[in-house]
């Protein structure tokens, strides 16, 4: 905890973590996965304005070597998930790419943030064809002090 102002804000890491397998057919980013769940999770912004979001999952594409399935975060003011002004947009430059069963993840630095705001993050997904299988996903925002 540190002293913002008059706020106290917590600087603890936070994580969500699904092992429910998820399929999309989606060509631009979603958060809706058929018969898995999206991880996200609400923060508050450290006193720096600054976290580390580390994004991973281990999936696939059914057309291996030839479509590829994308996982990306996306970032939102205010408490209440996938709501609020937009703060980091789900884009391919921030996204975890897969082809083959594997595992990957990309941690992103992020600055900027209000110190004491809340803010909410969630996994975006895409393919660029066929369909993709996204089997474990997990999300960490990390303050940084």
């Amino acid at each position: 905890m540190a002293l913002t102002g008059d706020k106290l804000v917590a600087m603890q890491t936070v994580q969500d973590r699904q092992d429910t397998s998820g399929n999309t057919s989606s060509t631009s980013y979603t958060a809706t996965l058929t018969g898995g769940t999206t991880c996200a999770r609400t923060f508050v912004a450290p006193p720096s304005g600054a976290v580390l979001i580390h994004n991973k999952f281990y999936g696939y594409n059914g057309n291996v070597g030839v479509n590829f399935t994308f996982c990306s975060p996306e970032v939102r003011a205010g408490g209440v998930i996938g709501s609020g002004a937009l703060v980091l947009t789900a884009a391919d430059a921030e996204a975890v790419v897969v082809s083959q069963v594997n595992a990957q993840s990309v941690t992103r630095y992020l600055a900027g943030l209000t110190p004491g705001s809340t803010y909410n993050a969630r996994q975006m997904f895409r393919v660029d064809g066929n369909n993709g299988t996204y089997i474990f996903k997990e999300l960490i925002i990390q303050p940084v002090p």
